[in-house]
């Protein structure tokens, strides 16, 4: 990733399922979102109002976790604000050059973040991990459609750290921890209209 400064690049996602692109944080700008292209060796920047560490900043806002869509063309991110003291999920579409225009998918008060990790294989659900305000965590879909949640399971509050469509997207896999005093962790299924 690019060291453009002494923070450099963290990465925010999985590679893109065609092997082409990698989304990662530069906070060495800020915390702004870019995409690596490993066919051109290029990066593209995909924000530009990140303002973490930024002297004079009056809102603090950066980027986070993302997932691409199966087909590569859109791309979820987790977006924090400052101001309201938690992520919102933002939904770009990376056909065209330049910096794309994001779109405010989900945003609400009681959830503290909302990280996203696949989508259904027909791009109209996002599998999110949640944490709310009051620590709890769940594991739920987002529509792409409309921006609704629907809540599959309450989770142990160190939650799920991935989620996995079925090819058919009928099932949603997502991983546990087997025990308080181990880093192991148990894999399940559940039916998306549970």
């Amino acid at each position: 990733l690019p060291d453009n400064g002494t923070l450099g690049g963290e990465i925010s996602g999985a590679v893109s399922r065609d092997g082409r692109f990698l989304p990662y944080v530069d906070w060495a700008q800020y915390g702004n979102l870019f995409v690596h292209d490993f066919s051109s060796g290029r990066d593209r920047q995909l924000t530009t109002t990140a303002t973490d560490r930024l002297p004079n900043a009056k809102v603090e806002q950066f980027a986070l976790d993302s997932s691409f869509s199966r087909d590569g063309h859109l791309l979820a991110y987790s977006w924090f604000r400052g101001d309201t003291n938690r992520f919102e999920l933002r939904v770009i579409d990376l056909r065209g050059d330049g910096v794309p225009q994001s779109r405010l998918l989900f945003d609400r008060p009681e959830i503290d973040w909302t990280g996203p990790v696949d989508w259904s294989p027909d791009r109209k659900w996002i599998a999110v991990r949640i944490q709310r305000a009051d620590k709890s965590a769940q594991i739920g879909l987002v529509s792409v459609s409309d921006g609704s949640l629907r809540v599959l399971k309450s989770v142990d509050w160190r939650g799920t750290t991935e989620l996995q469509f079925s090819p058919d997207g009928k099932f949603l896999a997502y991983d546990l921890p087997f025990a308080d005093n181990t880093e192991q962790r148990d894999i399940f299924v559940i039916a998306v209209d549970a």
